[in-house]
């Protein structure tokens, strides 16, 4: 009969002895092998838009209009927010007058110089008052340039209370409504380019080396079963980011029929063989 601590001991060696260990993280997985043969790496991601455009006022007034909402696609040419106009055209009147003042006013001070420096030629004028000609004249003639400033301004002011967009933009947020008073600088809108997105993904140490910027990737969306996208990749990080230890890495991504939206979760594919050849 076997002695009963002996017995006790094989229990506690089977016990302890691991069956497996296995380790998996959302954004990455073990390289693999292609229906090729070739040498693939599969990373996830999350679709961002490409550009991100913030609309901001440039002056301050009263909305008077706004053409799109949340999720409607920008048309080229057509005003994307309206700004009451009055006081901006009263002050363009103002200055396109105190201009029409201003030429007035060289006209008559240029044309007492003139007379001046004719009869001081004759002998028949204090130079003295000639000076004082000429300093009238060149007030009068800063003067008119000032008032074409203003006047610029104004017409300048007067335009940014059209705010016009890029053809084929989506927007993504309205902060404004009809009759809101809105300041310099306010946001109004936020609309983003999709018609290719940009999906950043992580990748250790171990294949930092074996990817490159412009190299081609193979992606399908989750949201989009059976399609197939081509995409590149734009950047890769020096450095790893801190709170995942891996370098990031962004892909650019076609989206042809913009099917492809912010947000979706991508698969992307990367082939390492060519990379890894040119290193050995």
């Amino acid at each position: 009969m076997k002695s009963p601590i002996l017995l006790r001991l094989a229990t506690v060696l089977l016990v302890s002895i691991p069956l497996s260990v296995t380790a998996s993280s959302p954004s990455y997985q073990e390289p693999a092998f292609n229906s090729s043969g070739a040498d693939v790496l599969h990373v996830m991601g999350s679709l961002q838009s490409l550009e991100s455009i913030a609309v901001v006022s440039q002056v301050d007034g009263v909305v008077e209009s706004y053409a799109h909402d949340v999720g409607e696609q920008t048309s080229g040419g057509t005003s994307l927010v309206t700004i009451n106009q009055e006081d901006y055209l009263l002050a363009m009147e103002r200055a396109r007058a105190s201009l029409a003042q201003a030429n007035a006013e060289l006209v008559v001070k240029k044309s007492r110089y003139d007379r001046y420096k004719r009869l001081v030629a004759q002998n028949n004028l204090a130079r003295e008052q000639l000076e004082n000609a000429e300093a009238d004249y060149l007030v009068s003639k800063a003067d008119l340039r000032l008032q074409e400033v203003s006047l610029g301004e104004a017409e300048l002011a007067l335009a940014r209370t059209q705010i016009t967009a890029e053809n084929g933009l989506w927007v993504s947020e309205r902060l404004i409504n009809k009759g809101d008073w809105v300041h310099s600088g306010q946001k109004l809108y936020q609309l983003e380019q999709i018609e290719k997105l940009k999906a950043v993904v992580y990748i250790t140490e171990e294949h930092v080396n074996s990817f490159a910027s412009g190299q081609g990737v193979t992606l399908t969306a989750e949201a989009v079963p059976g399609h197939y996208f081509s995409g590149h990749i734009r950047t890769i990080a020096i450095q790893t980011d801190t709170t995942r230890n891996s370098y990031p890495v962004e892909i650019v991504i076609d989206n042809p029929g913009m099917i492809l939206r912010p947000g979706f979760t991508v698969d992307a594919e990367v082939s390492l063989t060519n990379l890894v050849a040119e290193e050995e």
